[in-house]
């Protein structure tokens, strides 16, 4: 009696000699080779990874007031996330691993940031205010006068207050529409 089992190099043998190439090796897995990521997932991963790169640079600063540094990656910041990205890519970058997580602690050092610019730009708009007007220098020395002091000083150096808004949330946006007098 023949045995029905043939191995591997019997198999190999045989197939040499009859020249028939038809039959696949049992013991041999077929396997899938990896995917060639599309150019959307690389663009989503290079957003992800210059993403990363921005936020690991700002995370550990003692402080996000305005300065080169902070400037200068904040400035990235911005012309990566207002370029038109299609929805393949949105798609991609959505899916990412930690992604949420990266974009939420994001969120909370750019308010931060935008804090300290604002803080930067009302000392700077009180000290030329005082500086054209005499007033004192107890507010514009101040490191963090409230919105409420910034709005009296604010008339008191020759503004008029037309409107203000002070919404309180996490961020804190207040609006403030004055005009000079004179």
């Amino acid at each position: 009696m023949t045995s029905t089992c043939i191995s591997a190099k019997n198999m190999d043998s045989q197939l040499a000699k009859s020249g028939k190439h038809n039959l696949a090796r049992v013991d041999t897995p077929i396997s899938t080779p990896p995917t060639t990521p599309t150019p959307a997932a690389t663009t989503a991963h290079d957003l992800h990874r210059e993403i990363r790169n921005i936020y690991q640079r700002l995370a550990p600063l003692t402080s996000l007031a305005p300065s080169d540094l902070v400037n200068t990656l904040l400035s990235r910041l911005v012309n990566l996330c207002i370029r038109p990205y299609s929805a393949e890519i949105v798609d991609h970058f959505s899916r990412i691993d930690g992604v949420d997580m990266l974009c939420h602690d994001l969120q909370r050092l750019c308010a931060i940031a935008e804090g300290e610019l604002e803080r930067y730009w009302a000392q700077s708009i009180l000290k030329d205010a005082a500086s054209h007007t005499g007033a004192s220098s107890e507010y514009h020395h101040s490191s963090s006068p409230t919105v409420l002091e910034l709005s009296e000083e604010l008339q008191r150096v020759g503004f008029e207050i037309l409107a203000e808004m002070h919404p309180w949330s996490d961020v804190v946006n207040s609006v403030i529409i004055l005009r000079v007098t004179e």
